[in-house]
């Protein structure tokens, strides 16, 4: 999402100056809608939960103190990231 702001503004900017918009407001067209996008996925990564205790993956706690979005485990249960605890775990299965 980072990377991919100059080549979304070039297009949109192309875009709208082909079809006659005011090029003094054009960039400011797509940084609005780029700033929506950004404000919705950091909402997705901060209400992630973690699959193993349920509580937020990068919270401690369930609301929300000492927010890491860069934790590399569950900061309530130690869970690291991309780890599958497989069948035998009861937590997840419900065995």
């Amino acid at each position: 999402m980072f990377a991919g702001w100059i080549p979304f503004a070039m297009l949109v900017i192309i875009i709208a100056a082909r079809l006659g918009y005011n090029r003094s407001n054009l960039p400011f067209v797509p940084l609005v809608g780029y700033m929506l996008v950004w404000l919705v996925l950091g909402n997705v990564v901060r209400a992630f939960r973690c699959p193993r205790c349920g509580s937020r993956f990068y919270a401690l706690w369930s609301w929300g103190m000492g927010h890491n979005p860069l934790a590399r485990k569950c900061r309530n249960c130690g869970l690291r990231k991309w780890q599958c605890d497989g069948i035998n775990n009861p937590a997840v299965f419900g065995a």
